[in-house]
């Protein structure tokens, strides 16, 4: 067993694999690189090159719902920086706006994440939020806006 396998889970490695399909396919092609060091969301990823009025941002993070809930702080306050970060690009003008998904491997966490990425997202600054659980699978579970 690896290291990442103990502190992500053993599912992260498919989550996140499906949140890079996912981003593709809706045109999200290119790594974006404008976040900090710091700041590495699993999937961050955009649709231009360039910055342009229609620049958008996908930012995806997979969660193992064995050890990755949003009751677990450090966990919690990973996702809070990527949200903070994704406005302050928002406010910025450096894009225009995009998706924030959570990929999970269990219906109860999804529902989970629906609630406080709904609640969070606002409190950062983003207006009427108002994430949807996608099932992709029995074991995937898409939590986006």
């Amino acid at each position: 067993m690896k290291l990442t396998d103990l502190l992500e889970g053993k599912e992260h490695t498919s989550l996140e694999k499906e949140l890079k399909r996912i981003a593709v396919s809706m045109g999200y092609r290119f790594k974006y690189r404008g976040f900090p060091r710091n700041c590495n969301p699993d999937v961050l990823m955009t649709n231009l090159l360039i910055k342009s009025l229609n620049r958008k941002l996908f930012l995806g993070d997979a969660k193992d719902a064995d050890n990755e809930r949003p009751s677990h702080k450090k966990t919690a306050s990973g996702i809070r920086k990527y949200i903070k970060e994704f406005v302050e690009h928002l406010d910025d003008g450096l894009i225009y706006g995009g998706i924030i998904a959570i990929a999970t491997n269990d219906e109860e966490a999804a529902e989970e994440w629906r609630k406080w990425l709904d609640e969070e997202c606002e409190q950062c600054g983003l207006k009427n939020p108002s994430f949807t659980v996608r099932k992709q699978n029995n074991n995937t579970f898409i939590v986006y806006w």
